[in-house]
């Protein structure tokens, strides 16, 4: 019991840190978009924006693996939610799930719009639709149906 403590401890900070990473990704998009920027201005010396450009770029290519991470690390402490969640809903797309995860997560629309990088409004276009798409009945909540999706498992 105590050795299953430590891993559902471990991999809830894991997930945590994950999560994270992926939030971080955002504004480190936000950096290259006012670099561009400057770079367009003409304000700027353009080989310095470019060499910015470029040390952003190497530094950051692991966002793919950063959401695969995220994955496995959300379905040892949500068990199957994916799974479960495809098995009723067959045509969910990977941004749709995406959205689902970090809904169970409780984030806001702010912090997801920075982890998918995309403003809070199209978050809430994004919930909205996945709601019509779930056909969900007038007074559920998206967050009340996904519950039913996953088992965490407690410490």
């Amino acid at each position: 019991r105590e050795q299953l403590t430590r891993e559902v401890t471990r991999n809830k900070k894991q997930l945590d840190k994950t999560t994270k990473i992926i939030s971080q990704n955002g504004e480190i998009l936000e950096k290259l978009e006012k670099e561009l920027e400057a770079l367009k201005s003409g304000n700027h010396n353009k080989e310095q924006s470019i060499s910015n450009l470029e040390t952003i770029i190497h530094q950051n290519l692991k966002i793919g693996e950063n959401w695969d991470d995220f994955a496995h690390y959300f379905n040892l402490v949500y068990a199957d939610f994916f799974e479960r969640l495809k098995a009723d809903y067959e045509n969910l797309t990977q941004s749709e799930l995406r959205l689902c995860a970090l809904q169970v997560l409780n984030l806001g629309d702010k912090e997801i719009s920075k982890v998918l990088y995309v403003s809070p409004d199209s978050i809430k276009k994004a919930r909205y639709r996945l709601r019509k798409k779930l056909e969900l009945p007038e007074g559920k909540t998206l967050k009340d149906v996904l519950r039913q999706y996953y088992k965490s498992v407690e410490v």
